[in-house]
This record gives C-alpha cells, sequence and structure tokens, in this order.
C-alpha cells in the first residue's frame, strides 16, 4: 500500500521541552514504519524536520517549504497540497497526525487526534480565532475520517 504521513505542522523534537504532541509523533513514526516494510511512507513535512524522519528504502519525504507558523498556511497545507499530493501518488490514503484531516480525502484519512486542550480554551472563553477554527474543524473531522485515534 502507499500510505501517507502528515507531520507538516509538528516541531522538531525538543523544541517543546520534550513534551506534547511532537513528542508522540516523532516517537510513533518509526515504529509505523518498522511494522509494515511491505508498503511505502509518503511523509508530507516542514523542512526543519527532514532529519528526524527514518531513512529506509519504503520512505519518501515530501518537504512542504510553506512556513508553518502562520495557521492559514497550515490550513492550506492541509486542505490544498496534502490532496494534490495524494492524487499524484495515488495513494491508498493519509494518516494525519495533526488534529485535522484534508476534507477531500475525509474517506481516505486517519486522524489521530493528540489532545483536547482546544476544548479547554473555548470552554475557558477564549476568543483566538484559532481555537475557533479547530473547534469547529476537529469535531467535524472526527466525524467524518474514515478511522480516528485519540491519545491524551
Amino acid at each position: 500500500m502507499k500510505i501517507g504521513i502528515d507531520l507538516y505542522s509538528f516541531d522538531k523534537p525538543g523544541d517543546n521541552f520534550g513534551v506534547g504532541p511532537g513528542v508522540y509523533a516523532w516517537s510513533v513514526l518509526p515504529e509505523i514504519i518498522n511494522q509494515s516494510p511491505n508498503d511505502t511512507f509518503y511523509i508530507f513535512t516542514n523542512e526543519v524536520n527532514i532529519d528526524f524522519i527514518p531513512k529506509k528504502s519504503n520512505v519518501k519525504i515530501i518537504i512542504d517549504r510553506l512556513p508553518i507558523k502562520y495557521r492559514f498556511l497550515r490550513i492550506i497545507h492541509e486542505q490544498f497540497v496534502i490532496p494534490f499530493w495524494f492524487f499524484y501518488y495515488r495513494l491508498d490514503f493519509v494518516h494525519f497526525f495533526g488534529n485535522n484531516i484534508s476534507f477531500v480525502l475525509a474517506d481516505k484519512s486517519i486522524l489521530t487526534v493528540l489532545d483536547l486542550m482546544w476544548r479547554f480554551y473555548i470552554d475557558y472563553g477564549v476568543k483566538d480565532l484559532r481555537y475557533k477554527y479547530v473547534g469547529f474543524t476537529i469535531p467535524i473531522s472526527i466525524k467524518h475520517t474514515n478511522r480516528f485515534t485519540v491519545t491524551i
């Protein structure tokens, strides 16, 4: 199978003091690849994280050069860039680690929801546009994805 894994929005290991969603994603990635040696993995990432992706014959790295610090560019990445590469490489599905899926690929997506802090901030009354966006899109992503996992 041809499997996409979206790790574009993650910081390099250690940038978050060794905690958080990035630690989970960077820890589980080598295990996913090792468990499926007959599959080909297309890892979508930013240019900062290239060295943290296992170098194996069944791993292809696709670098998105959009900066990750701006939310709207992350949205462009997940809603437009990933679908382009999905169809270009004829992938079977994409595993999204960043709490949101590309809605174009909903039935070809696996979603990992890494934490629920966004819900806390919304309930606490934070009006930041970022939390409004994820408060809207994460529940829809969960509802429409093919499969999902939750790690808290």
